[in-house]
Order: structure tokens, then C-alpha cells, then sequence
């Protein structure tokens, strides 16, 4: 018995994880480095766990931005709608129609065709012109009778165009003493078809009582009407800006049904004439000084559709439409200025 027992303790002894131990060394491996090395290893399990979540996370990442480049390369391809498109047609494969939208006008838009081929030739259709433009920056040709007076003025397309207004206002007004006061610019727009009178009734403040200094110019447009028939007169009234507005625009109603019926004792039908209260909407000078507010208590004349057939005739075989906004006119007075009370 105590053989076996000394040959155990020189044969060596195991420690508690199964591992012998050395010749010679009884000695025990300690709890807490057991442990550790359990701790250890679940550590390295951890890690390795983390590691794969982490590698199939970005490969997610990584699909869903190929994904996206993918799809946002097909969308590249196709054109914008408020730029240049590419023109569904008829034509062979080989052109393709280019149109701007920004500037499209189907009637007379001029077409270019560009070949996929750069060796083939441009085909264009030269019988489309383009259209012209209008410059609505200028003044359109206009006669105007001022202080007794007929002025051509404003902007002719040609002069041919500004010679035809002249001989039909001759043969309207009974006199070639025109004076021509215009420019020359094919961009011009239409004329006005209409002739301004200008300074042909002032009205004391708060009146709509005809003075006899302004009915000289009132009967010889009279005689105008009487002498053409088809004339047909709009009549403005106008007032300053003194007084409550309502009150103006009825003041303004009295003062341009007062030259009606002045023109109607000279036995002109009332259906020849077209009434407008401007009241204080449409002044001819500044309201904040005395002339200018006399300069603003009128009545505007304008004869209508003198020169309409001239204005068809020029735009016969164009697409420019005709421009029918004449000029507002002018009145001024030199009377003093009585006190003001409205308009």
C-alpha cells in the first residue's frame, strides 16, 4: 500500500483541465486562471460574431448603392421636358428632329434635322420663314391732332405702310398738311388704328359745363363725322384725383356725355359715339401741382377705325395680330385754377 502510494505521487499527477503534469510537479492549476481562459474564449466567440454582422451589413449597404447607381443611369437617358426633346416623326432611322420647346411656334418654326451619320448632309426645310418679331418697346404709327394740327408719329414697319395711313387721313380729314414726325423699323408693332385728338376740352373744377374756347375743335370734328359717316367716336371723361373717387367717376360720366350731347344739337346720331368714365384712373400730368390737376380735368376724343382697312391691308398674308390699344391723349389748360372741391 504504501508502495502504490509513492509509485502515484513520483508517477505524476493530472490537473483539472485532464493535462498531466510534469514529472516531479504536484503543483494544482488555480481557479481564477480557469476563468480567465473561459472568458477568453467567449470573447473570441463574441468578436467573431460581431465580425460576420458587420460583414453582411455592408455587403447590404454596398447591393443597395449599385442598385441605386444602376437605376439612376437608365433615368439619365431620358430627355427633359422643358429643354430639347427629341421629336417623334416619320423620317428614317437614320435623322432625328430636334425641336426647342422654349421657342416653339408650330406654324412657321424652321426645322433642323441633324444625321446620326456626321458624313451625310443637313437636310433643312428652307421654304419656312421664320416670323418676325415684334418690338414692343416701340411706339406704334399714329396721327394725332394737336392745336390744330394733324402729326404722323411714332414707328412705321415701311414707308410704304406710313404713306398709305397719310393719304387715307388726307382723304378722312380733308387735308394733306400732314406733318411727318416718325421712324422707320420693320420690328415696329401694327399702327393704331384710331385718331387721337388731343387738348380738345378742358373743364373747370367740379363742372361738366362746355366753354367756348374748346368748341371750335369740337365743330370741326363734327364736320369730320358729317363728312364720314362711318366714323364712329369714343368720348373719355377725366378727372383729378381731388374728391372722393366715386364722385369722380360720375363726374367724369357728365363731362363725356356733355360732348355727346353737344355733338347731337349738331344733329350727329347718338349711336355714333362711345362714352368712358375714366374719372381720376388715367391722368394726363401729376395731381400734386395746380396745372397738372387742370391738365387732368378733360374729355378725350378719339375717332375709331380710321385707319382699319390700311392695317388689314399690310397684314394681309402675315401671322402678326394688330394692335388696337391706342394712346391715351393729353389735355391741359392754361385757366387759372378756381377752388377745388372734387375733380
Amino acid at each position: 500500500m504504501s508502495r502504490l502510494g509513492s509509485s502515484k505521487k513520483s508517477g505524476g499527477s493530472k490537473d483539472q483541465l485532464g493535462q498531466a503534469a510534469p514529472t516531479g510537479q504536484n503543483r494544482a492549476i488555480p481557479a481564477s486562471s480557469i476563468a480567465a481562459r473561459a472568458r477568453r474564449r467567449r470573447r473570441s466567440r463574441i468578436s467573431l460574431a460581431v465580425c460576420a454582422v458587420a460583414l453582411v451589413g455592408i455587403g447590404a449597404i454596398a447591393f443597395r448603392a449599385l442598385a441605386r447607381d444602376q437605376t439612376e443611369a437608365l433615368t439619365s437617358v431620358q430627355p427633359s421636358s422643358s429643354e430639347t426633346t427629341v421629336a417623334e416623326t416619320n423620317e428614317p432611322e437614320s435623322v432625328i428632329e430636334v425641336v426647342d420647346m422654349d421657342d416653339y411656334e408650330p406654324e412657321d418654326t424652321l426645322r433642323i434635322e441633324i444625321p446620326l451619320d456626321p458624313s451625310g448632309p443637313v437636310a433643312t426645310n428652307d421654304n419656312v420663314k421664320p416670323r418676325q418679331r415684334t418690338n414692343t418697346d416701340l411706339d406704334p404709327l399714329q396721327l394725332v391732332i394737336s392745336d390744330g394740327q394733324m402729326v404722323m408719329t411714332g414707328t412705321a414697319r415701311s414707308e410704304a405702310e406710313a404713306q398709305q395711313m397719310v393719304d387715307q387721313a388726307s382723304e378722312v380729314f380733308g387735308s394733306t398738311d400732314i406733318i411727318r414726325d416718325f421712324t422707320i423699323d420693320p420690328t415696329a408693332p401694327d399702327p393704331s388704328r384710331g385718331v387721337v385728338v388731343r387738348k380738345p376740352v378742358a373743364f373747370a373744377s367740379g363742372s361738366a359745363v362746355i366753354r367756348d374756347e374748346f368748341k371750335p375743335i369740337l365743330d370741326a370734328c363734327a364736320d369730320v363725322m358729317v363728312h364720314n359717316p362711318r366714323l364712329v367716336m369714343t368720348i373719355s371723361g377725366h378727372t383729378d384725383s381731388t374728391g372722393d373717387t366715386e364722385l369722380n367717376l360720375a363726374l367724369a360720366e357728365e363731362r363725356a356725355q356733355a360732348v355727346v350731347d353737344y355733338y347731337t344739337e349738331k344733329g350727329i346720331e347718338p349711336a355714333k359715339f362711345d362714352t368712358v368714365a375714366a374719372g381720376e384712373s388715367s391722368p394726363a400730368a401729376d395731381n400734386s401741382s395746380r396745372d397738372g390737376r387742370q391738365a387732368n380735368r378733360r374729355a378725350d376724343l378719339e375717332f375709331q377705325d380710321v385707319f382699319e382697312d390700311v392695317v388689314e391691308a399690310t397684314n394681309t398674308g402675315s401671322n402678326r395680330g394688330a394692335d388696337d390699344d391706342p394712346t391715351a391723349a393729353d389735355s391741359n389748360s392754361d385757366e387759372s385754377e378756381p377752388t377745388e372741391n372734387s375733380g
